[in-house]
């Protein structure tokens, strides 16, 4: 009896590992892409061998830009909310802004930057902000 039970738990423990669903964190990661909505350009970078681990997020302004002054800071934020703000400068196309993330990601998650414009000590936000759905 205890060999039939012993050989009814192999064979049912084998058969939940073979049907047991994979988990969302570890496929469908795809995070290696960048979007833009003529203002700031967002880049993700993923751990290398793991792209469901966003190591960090780099992000600039557009090359031609549509904002009054180009003088504030980026802001990143993620799933997880607010990641990072940039130091408050002129900043060009040619700059960008990393802010270091190293956090788990899944499929539907979006991670996003926003430029705020500085106008004296006023602060406004130039676009919405622009995120990148993994």
């Amino acid at each position: 009896m205890r060999r039939c039970f012993a050989a009814v738990v192999a064979a049912l423990s084998c058969c939940l590992v073979v049907v047991a669903p994979a988990s969302a964190e570890s496929s469908n990661c795809n995070p290696y892409q960048s979007e833009g909505n003529g203002v700031v350009n967002v880049f993700l970078v993923a751990v290398t061998g793991d792209p469901c681990t966003i190591a960090r997020v780099v992000t600039q302004l557009a090359g031609a830009p549509v904002i009054p002054t180009q003088s504030g800071f980026f802001r990143v934020f993620g799933p997880n909310g607010h990641i990072g703000d940039s130091q408050t400068k002129y900043w060009t196309s040619s700059e960008s802004y990393r802010a270091e993330t190293n956090q788990k990601t899944h499929e539907g998650t979006l991670w996003c930057s926003e430029f705020w414009m500085q106008t004296g000590s006023t602060f406004t936000r130039a676009a919405d902000p622009e995120c990148i759905e993994v």
